[in-house]
């Protein structure tokens, strides 16, 4: 990237520690729905609780990376590997709430079969970052952040 920037370096998530209890709750929760999926003779259905229950016992121990970020004038670069130019994005929204110690921004993509991007930034740079793309990005505007079910049903689960 060339030109004014910004960089920083970021948890790739919000980690929540998790107790005994929040794994023994998921296991709990998943003997139900299989019992209930051997009850009405859904095999198949039973096969795939367990290896949802498998993987969100996995993903719930990962720690996250930290990832490098950079915002320039052409667009936003992600631990020099992915590369997203502000043409590709609809809009941005940012998120003050959801933690204590960073701010999240919440990029919309243009095409509806695109994941939505996001950026962790440290509170003390959070400004700065904002600024920039408020100048830089006349063409990106800024959305209200609006909580999804999907963001509430994490909080709530401490996911």
């Amino acid at each position: 990237m060339e030109g004014r920037q910004i960089s920083w370096r970021a948890p790739e998530f919000e980690y929540h520690e998790k107790s005994a209890a929040w794994y023994w709750t998921t296991v709990l929760i998943a003997l139900i729905i299989l019992a209930f999926a051997l009850w009405q003779k859904n095999f198949l259905f039973g096969v795939f609780v367990i290896i949802a229950e498998i993987l969100l016992i996995i993903w719930a121990n990962k720690k996250p990376d930290v990832v490098e970020f950079v915002v320039g004038e052409k667009g936003i670069l992600i631990n020099n590997k992915r590369n997203y130019s502000y043409g590709e994005l609809e809009s941005y929204s940012v998120d003050e709430e959801s933690d204590p110690d960073f701010t999240r921004i919440v990029f919309k993509p243009k095409h509806r079969t695109r994941v939505r991007l996001e950026m962790v930034i440290p509170k003390a740079q959070a400004d700065e970052v904002l600024d920039f793309l408020a100048d830089e990005t006349p063409g990106l505007p800024e959305m209200d952040y609006e909580v999804t079910f999907l963001d509430a049903l994490e909080r709530f689960l401490k996911f």
